[in-house]
């Protein structure tokens, strides 16, 4: 493996690649655009030998009160090399630095199953606990 570097800007193309790399629904074209056109902080990792994305993260919400952490992926043979805890010190940091000393914001995620572990790390709290429910959602489909 060569050096990876990180960036802001990728593909709707890389972002179905990755999806299917981990053996996610492949979402299609259109709304592949309009999710990274819609989100508020976005990285990618790539590998500097084949300029190839390997990983990526993203984040939607309000912009200043709310932030949600999604679509946290590293294709399987990138993983394991500290790429995920980048993009997520990234997003992290942006978010902190989108606000000012007087505010707060509070950065949400759901936790792929076995992966609750290394969000603590970041200081990520599991629900339910003393002042929050389980979290929810649902998926639609038409």
């Amino acid at each position: 493996m060569s050096e990876i570097h990180y960036t802001e800007n990728f593909s709707s193309q890389d972002y179905i690649r990755l999806c299917e790399s981990v053996g996610w629904p492949r979402p299609n074209d259109e709304q592949s655009e309009k999710c990274l056109r819609n989100s508020d902080y976005l990285v990618a990792a790539i590998d500097t030998a084949s300029e190839r994305v390997v990983g990526m993260a993203r984040c939607v919400g309000d912009g200043c009160m709310a932030e949600t952490i999604i679509d946290v992926v590293v294709q399987p043979e990138y993983q394991c090399l500290g790429i995920r805890t980048q993009m997520i010190q990234s997003l992290i940091s942006r978010i902190k630095g989108g606000i000012d000393n007087s505010q707060k914001v509070m950065i949400t995620l759901i936790a792929a199953k076995g992966r609750e572990n290394f969000y603590s790390k970041f200081g990520f709290t599991s629900h339910p606990n003393e002042d929050y429910g389980c979290g929810m959602y649902l998926w639609h489909f038409k």
